[in-house]
Parts: structure tokens; sequence; C-alpha cells
């Protein structure tokens, strides 16, 4: 019911606001998506027709039709502010930050209406190959906890050198370390503290790690 709801929708978050805020024309579709929202519900939960509405829609996890219109709005916004460069819309996003004050297009309308900027945005660009690539590593990994241990004491049995390397997240920072172990004993470690959470990702950690271990093996 609610498809593509941030391309034909986005009067419908300005509901209450009025005609001079953004709010035209939402209040009389707003309460139509109510209605049909209602007796999705009363289908649902098998309710009779005079139960409250809040009731519900808390009976059947549903928001209030005109917050889900906005939640839905706001999310298709936040994904469309992460987009990377050479994404299409990245640029048209770009233009859609200025302030437009004829002819606004849904993006303008999204936002302005939720402050977002996309240049404030951290931007992933994602990594790609070909179907037919293979890692240049043997990635090699155990179910079964016991087998991990006795792969990993054969290997320090075997090999000359080992390095252990990790990253995780614990009390809202992202850290990293790596060890290397020569004959069974530990040799040399490396740690680094990262930053908060909020600001850095395990993965981020995990890929820090890693260059840790490379340099404790370069300085070997």
């Amino acid at each position: 019911m609610l498809y593509g709801i941030d391309i034909w929708g986005t009067d419908l978050i300005g509901k209450g606001k009025g005609k001079k805020e953004n709010g035209w024309g939402a209040r009389g579709f707003g309460k139509k998506v109510e209605r049909v929202q209602r007796l999705a519900t009363i289908l649902v939960t098998g309710g009779m027709s005079m139960t409250a509405t809040d009731l519900l829609n808390a009976s059947t996890n549903f928001l209030p039709a005109q917050l889900q219109i906005c939640h839905l709005c706001h999310r298709a916004t936040l994904q469309m502010a992460m987009l990377s460069p050479p994404h299409p819309l990245s640029s048209a996003l770009a233009g859609a930050k200025c302030n437009c004050k004829r002819h606004k297009s849904p993006l303008h309308r999204l936002l302005a209406e939720f402050s977002i900027d996309p240049q404030t945005m951290e931007k992933i660009i994602p990594l790609w190959h070909y179907p037919k690539w293979q890692p240049d590593t043997i990635i090699d990994t155990k179910d079964d906890e016991a087998e991990a241990v006795l792969q990993d004491i054969l290997a320090e049995e075997e090999e000359e050198v080992c390095l252990y390397s990790d990253g995780s997240g614990l009390e809202g920072g992202i850290s990293r370390a790596a060890v290397l172990r020569r004959g069974g004993e530990k040799k040399k470690s490396l740690r680094f503290y990262l930053g908060k959470a909020m600001e850095h990702t395990v993965y981020e950690g995990e890929l820090v790690g890693m260059i840790l271990a490379l340099e404790l093996l370069k300085e070997e």
C-alpha cells in the first residue's frame, strides 16, 4: 500500500502543518490511509468494527499511519543520503540540498523535512569482483571448536611464525590487536584503539588488525 511512498507521498509527511508549511493536501489523504490500515488491522486481529484504532495498531505492531509514512520516508532519505559518488542519485542529492522555493522535487522535500545533509554522511564505497574471481589466500574454517584448537596446535608446530589478529567492539569503542608467535611462544604484539563505535565499525577494526599483523611480520 505504501510502496514508493518516498516518491508520491512527500506531502503527507507535513500533515497538520497547514498549507504554508508544506502540509497542503496531506490531511485528507492521510485519513484515507488510516482507514485502509484500520481495515487491515481488523482483518488481522479479527476484532470488531468498534474496536479502538490505537488498540488495533498495538495488537498488530503497526505504527499509526502518519508515523509509518514518516518512518518510511525518513528511512528512504537516509539510504539515499549514504549512497557513494558512483551512484546516479548521488549528484542529484547534492543538488537537492539547495534552498529551492519553487517546483520542489521529492528529493527537495525529503531533505528539507528531515534536515539531512548528504555531505555529512560517511560514504562507504563497495568493492566488487567478477563472478569468476577467486581470492589469492586460502581460507580454512572449522565448525567444531576442538578441531580448530587442534589445527592451531599443529600449525604452531609446523610453521616457524604464526600471526593472530582480531578487531572488536567493547564498551562503545572499536579496537584491534595482533600477536606474533614463534615456536609456540609470544614474541611481539601490537594494539590500537581506533575510536568510538559511533564513528567506526567492527569490520574496520578487523582490517586494521590485519594491517598490524603485517607490520609485525615486516619487523620480524
